[in-house]
């Protein structure tokens, strides 16, 4: 564990507090920086770049919130599978990538052949791009809120997993 949080987590870990509290409390803490850092960029968007996000800005929020939590109990969970947090930041940041790359972000996944294309639709974020695109240019919210489930879902599957894993004892050596 990298030593900036260590000496937190010990103090943490040995309070009388239920051992769940240790990763949900740093799940809500990264889950409000997720709600900051939305709206800061929505609002820049919006503002200085006239981005249309639709009727309902509140539906797009919320899309991102929920892909943002999502990635949060997949981080959580690789760190307390792996034990080493450092490795999970690099490990995390190249699965990031690859969704990102299969869904279609940097450029179309059309690009990537037929494999690819195939590969593409096991990315959460191909999904979560087809249901805004759904969604702003009005064509049916459905999609997106099929999308959202699903990943709430994955979510709380990793919530329940990461539970079952995290023993406090291997945390405060």
């Amino acid at each position: 564990m990298e030593e900036n949080v260590k000496l937190p987590n010990m103090r943490i870990g040995y309070s009388l507090e239920n051992e769940k509290f240790i990763y949900i409390s740093k799940i809500i803490a990264l889950t409000l920086c997720d709600v900051v850092s939305i709206t800061v960029y929505m609002l820049m968007l919006g503002f200085v770049f006239h981005v249309d996000f639709g009727e309902n800005v509140l539906v797009i929020f919320i899309t991102y919130l929920i892909l943002g939590f999502f990635f949060t109990c997949l981080g959580t969970f690789l760190c307390i599978l792996l034990k080493d947090e450092s490795t999970c930041n690099n490990i995390l940041g190249v699965i990031q990538l690859v969704l990102c790359t299969l869904g279609g972000v940097f450029f179309p996944d059309t690009y990537l052949g037929k494999i690819g294309i195939m590969l593409s639709n096991l990315s959460i974020v191909k999904w979560i791009n087809y249901g805004l695109g759904n969604y702003v240019y009005g064509f049916s919210l459905s999609s997106l809120m099929c999308v959202c489930g699903i990943a709430l879902i994955c979510s709380l599957i990793l919530l329940l997993i990461t539970r079952k894993l995290f023993k406090i004892q291997l945390f405060i050596k």
